[in-house]
């Protein structure tokens, strides 16, 4: 792991918080998981009905960091993992 100050840093127990299944253990099928993707992208506005479908206080709680093994090394939102590559934070 690179940490903020592109550093390599390595932890015993990494593995134990990367082993996680896709989509936040989300089960479902992939025609579902688009229109999911499609309402996170869209600020929680499901992209068929135009409708909200996840509270906008949740949604940003989603794309926050909620988990980290150490300050300054990327972690995990409630969604995804997060990172930074040539400046831009995903």
């Amino acid at each position: 792991i690179k940490t903020a100050e592109n550093q390599w840093q390595t932890f015993d127990n990494f593995g134990q918080y990367t082993n996680v299944a896709p989509a936040g253990a989300i089960y479902s099928n992939g025609q579902d998981m688009v229109q999911y993707m499609k309402a996170l992208l869209n600020g929680g506005t499901h992209p068929t009905y135009n409708t909200s479908i996840i509270d906008s206080d949740l949604l940003q709680q989603m794309w926050q960091q909620q988990f980290t093994v150490q300050q300054g090394v990327p972690g995990i939102g409630l969604i995804w993992f997060q990172g930074k590559i040539a400046n831009i934070s995903y």
